[in-house]
């Protein structure tokens, strides 16, 4: 069995009860680290730091240590979950509460639920959940970590039914409990459509019908959306706020250049129908 372990930090705490459990479980068994290590596929110190009690391991790794010593019937979650919580609580104080799905109503709320049900599952790195969502791709799509830390830092909300199932199985809520996620998602979206939400980082795409994060002022999104919102469709990517920018215009369908840091301007506009929308705004 090698040498004797450090004593654990605080026996007490979630996270030292969590060690004392994996310390069981490998003495139960009679494993050396080594042998563990052989199971696992993980490095030794990577399972003996898990045991130490000192940091919260990954989850990943708890669970391939318990697996390794004929566990897996659902004990280790558990106390990983309540040293996760232990610890989000000791460094940002009590969790967030999410809304009730059924009273999901707009955007924010839908943003505000996604995030707690990350939480929920004990808040799995973006490579994680990269990597769930790919082993499921051919059902339900993909989700690139861009996409994850998009929707985890309130910046987006999943653009469609396929992205929304894409996260849901990052985050592994089962078929059955589905359902709700997409009235929710539905509720939303339509009241992000009827309302004309504004306010918060999101426009909504005319193809997909969609909520779109914007990005944050200066973004990319940001400025297709502001050239949008004023009946200019970009016919190649962003250059830049004071950089001549290809559009087309979606009220005369001409093509023209604009700079987007003119818009609300009459060089920021269409030349061909900006005299004749201008004087028909006026007119009344």
């Amino acid at each position: 069995m090698g040498r004797p372990e450090r004593p654990i930090p605080s026996a007490t705490s979630a996270v030292g009860r969590l060690a004392a459990y994996l310390r069981g479980e490998r003495a139960r068994r009679g494993l050396t680290y080594s042998q563990l290590s052989e199971r696992t596929h993980l490095s030794r110190s990577t399972l003996q730091r898990a045991a130490s009690g000192a940091t919260l391991p990954a989850l990943e790794v708890v669970l391939a240590y318990d697996r390794a010593c004929g566990g897996g019937k659902g004990q280790v979650r558990d106390l990983w979950q309540a040293a996760y919580k232990e610890q989000r609580k000791q460094l940002l104080g009590p969790s967030p509460t999410g809304p009730l799905l059924h009273l999901v109503s707009n955007l924010r709320d839908l943003s505000s639920a996604l995030i707690e049900l990350h939480y929920q599952n004990g808040a799995p790195p973006v490579r994680v959940m990269e990597r769930r969502a790919e082993e499921n791709v051919s059902r339900h799509g993909p989700l690139s970590r861009s996409a994850a830390h998009r929707i985890l830092r309130r910046q987006s909300v999943p653009r469609t039914q396929r992205q929304l199932h894409a996260f849901l199985t990052a985050c592994q809520v089962t078929e059955q409990e589905r359902p709700k996620w997409v009235r929710a998602w539905v509720s939303a979206q339509r009241s992000h459509r009827d309302e004309s939400w504004q306010g918060g980082p999101y426009y909504v795409d005319r193809d997909s019908q969609a909520a779109v994060s914007l990005g944050g002022r200066g973004s990319a999104q940001w400025a297709v959306a502001s050239f949008r919102a004023v009946g200019m469709e970009p016919l190649e990517p962003y250059h830049g706020f004071t950089a001549p920018w290809s559009f087309r215009c979606t009220y005369c369908d001409s093509v023209g250049r604009a700079r987007l840091s003119d818009v609300g301007r009459q060089t920021g506009s269409c030349q061909v129908c900006w005299r004749t929308r201008k004087g028909t705004t006026a007119d009344g």
